[in-house]
């Protein structure tokens, strides 16, 4: 029994190379026009970027979201202008044809998140206690949905970039 399934999985691996090798249209070309591998490179470093500054914000307000209601206040003023800055940038990147969808994708959904952001940041504004923090960030099925559609675009623009053969990793919810 062992060998028989033993020979069905090398079997399946000849199945498996015999039909990557096909050279199916709907496959990206292994080197991409240097439009795709200039996107993507944009899109990482506008990615890197944000992080970087992600870090200096937690720096800056070390006691936000443990009690510190003003240094909550300011950080995640902080969070909506530097993310509203990244998406904005992210809009400007010159996207290619065959990125343009995922690209539309992970637009839409930072839209959705920006707009949530926003609401709770005019929330924020008259917040006093801790309390009252805990309730504007209380669960939210849109945000959460947001979030998640982000992160399935994310992924999905990773393999995106794994078919064109380009290093491309982001911090995507895995």
């Amino acid at each position: 029994m062992v060998r028989f399934l033993w020979l069905v999985c090398v079997l399946l691996a000849v199945v498996v190379v015999v039909a990557c090798d096909d050279d199916d249209e709907d496959t990206p070309s292994a080197s991409p026009n240097p439009a795709i591998e200039r996107y993507f490179s944009d899109y990482k470093a506008i990615g890197d970027d944000y992080s970087t500054r992600i870090v200096a914000v937690d720096e800056t307000y070390p006691d936000a979201y443990k009690g510190n209601v003003q240094q909550t206040k300011d950080a995640f003023a902080a969070y909506v202008t530097l993310f509203d800055e990244t998406d904005e940038n992210y809009a400007r990147l010159d996207v290619p044809a065959e990125l343009d969808d995922l690209h539309q994708q992970l637009s839409d959904s930072n839209a959705d998140i920006s707009e949530i952001n926003h609401r709770r940041l005019a929330l924020l504004a008259s917040a006093t206690t801790a309390a009252d923090v805990d309730a504007i960030f209380a669960e939210d099925p849109a945000y959460t949905d947001a979030v998640e559609r982000g992160d399935t675009g994310c992924l999905a623009l990773e393999e995106k970039a794994a078919d064109y053969e380009i290093e491309f990793d982001l911090p995507c919810e895995k």
